[in-house]
């Protein structure tokens, strides 16, 4: 939301009025967006005047809740009177995700450190035990893959939020919303996520290292049998010369 909208007397400024359509991606989106602004200018007026902080005027939870809940109608209200819709169809916009977003600032960032950090502890545990020292090797990974769900968890989480806050919303307090991003909305498909993605670069890496060691493996074989093959001409030329 522009800083030049905020307020926190839960007035609603900066929005042309023009007719909007939920069937539309675009205006559904733009619909949405005025949704989240008229959240945020709800928490802020209760904040400010029935919040905990709020000089000699807090007066209880269900009180706060009351002034949130009249200030959010009461913006879905003007907002579906500028836009040509009805304040019931704002109103289920406001959990409406942006599926571009939530890729492409959340989901792939952390996909990539995920990945980033999996190969790093791999390549350690394929440093630290050989190839032939199969059972260390496969007990390190499952480890590191443990490891690397919870790190990979926490770190999801925590930019999840920041993300929201900071880049989505433009606000210092993220306050109940915090739990309607999809990462903690779904904590086990995230951690499941993080997990599998460990293993993805696990198998890759354990192919490719396989692959180099066969190769290896038959590169030294011909490099043998070229050797025996020349010292045997060289042995029948010397029988030859007595």
């Amino acid at each position: 939301m522009s800083p030049q909208r905020v307020n926190n007397e839960c007035e609603w400024t900066g929005d042309t009025a023009r007719p909007l359509s939920t069937d539309h991606r675009t205006e559904r989106s733009h619909l949405a967006v005025d949704a989240a602004a008229a959240e945020e200018l709800a928490i802020r007026f209760a904040d400010t005047h029935r919040g905990f902080r709020s000089p000699g005027q807090y007066a209880g939870e269900i009180e706060y809740a009351r002034a949130q809940n009249e200030c959010m109608t009461r913006l879905f209200h003007v907002i579906g009177t500028r836009h040509g819709v009805t304040a019931d169809e704002v109103r289920k916009l406001l959990r409406y995700r942006p599926v571009a977003y939530d890729v492409g600032v959340v989901f792939v960032p952390v996909a990539v450190l995920v990945c980033l950090l999996s190969d790093e502890f791999l390549r350690r545990i394929y440093q630290r035990f050989s190839i032939e020292e199969r059972m260390p090797r496969i007990a390190g990974t499952v480890v590191a893959s443990l490891m690397i769900t919870a790190l990979g968890f926490q770190i999801g989480s925590l930019w999840s939020f920041l993300a929201e806050e900071r880049i989505r919303l433009r606000t210092n307090h993220l306050s109940y919303r915090a739990f309607y991003v999809p990462w903690s909305r779904h904590p086990f498909i995230s951690a499941a996520a993080v997990m599998t993605l460990f293993w993805v670069v696990a198998a890759i890496r354990y192919w490719s290292g396989s692959s180099r060691a066969a190769l290896k493996a038959a590169s030294d074989r011909s490099e043998a049998t070229s050797a025996i093959s020349t010292q045997d001409r060289l042995t029948r030329r010397d029988s030859g010369h007595d």
